[in-house]
């Protein structure tokens, strides 16, 4: 979110929550950062329509969050790694869409989900822009928030570098080329016993 690039009050337009919603339709990951600043409701609700999800309200102040580990062990690299993540001034969303939620301060009070969309695509959301530039000066335990901010960094980036059908069960799930390579495998299995029968 940026005010002098979006205008205060602003969110995507349609032609972009379409082109983010095609993209995931057609497994694709995303990020999405959201704010409370300048009135960065209408933001957080357009990035939240994207996957289904819904906008609750804005907080001041700060907070450090634990993180709660998603149920699937491939997102969990997410969070690999990180104790707390502190945030001040943010955006929070509900339960709809059904995220797997990674940083909450309670019901409905969801500061970071990750969406899995129809299609197989992913979504990060995490609605506090500013979150790598909590500094220890801050404070509110602020000496560990510089690691911990690195810490989450790094992990969206090796999240967003692991595709979803390699990490998913660790490959377990077998992808669409290595089912069609099983299938004409197959098919060339009964060619060939047939014409071994009309050799005969």
């Amino acid at each position: 979110y940026n005010s002098g690039t979006l205008g205060s009050g602003s969110g995507l337009s349609a032609s972009e929550i379409a082109g983010l919603q095609g993209f995931l339709a057609n497994g694709g990951k995303v990020v999405m950062f959201g704010d409370k600043a300048n009135d960065a409701a209408a933001y957080d609700a357009s990035i939240l329509s994207v996957v289904g999800g819904a906008f609750n309200t804005t907080a001041a102040g700060a907070l450090m969050l634990s993180p709660t580990l998603p149920a699937n062990a491939s997102d969990q690299i997410l969070l690999s790694g990180l104790s707390a993540l502190r945030v001040a001034g943010y955006g929070l969303m509900t339960g709809a869409g059904s995220p797997e939620i990674l940083l909450s301060s309670g019901p409905g009070m969801n500061v970071a989900g990750l969406f899995h969309v129809a299609g197989g695509g992913e979504a990060l959301v995490v609605l506090d822009a500013n979150w790598l530039t909590n500094s220890p000066t801050n404070g509110l335990n602020g000496s560990l928030t510089a690691g911990e901010s690195l810490i989450f960094a790094n992990n969206i980036s090796d999240w967003l570098n692991t595709p979803i059908l390699e990490a998913r069960a660790n490959g377990d799930v077998p992808e669409p080329a290595a089912l069609a390579i099983f299938g004409f495998g197959l098919v060339g299995l009964v060619v060939a016993g047939r014409r071994r029968r009309r050799a005969r």
